[in-house]
């Protein structure tokens, strides 16, 4: 499940990246968060 929700938000990932500066940064924050969460 996790894996999945992960995939489907590499896609908005590469989606932002084209498009939307922000959307890059934004992604790029939540993905520390990402792997913060799953270390733990």
């Amino acid at each position: 499940m996790i894996r999945n929700k992960f995939s489907i938000l590499t896609v908005d990932y590469n989606s932002h990246k084209k498009s939307n500066h922000f959307g890059n940064f934004f992604t790029k924050a939540f993905m520390k968060r990402f792997s913060f969460l799953e270390k733990n």
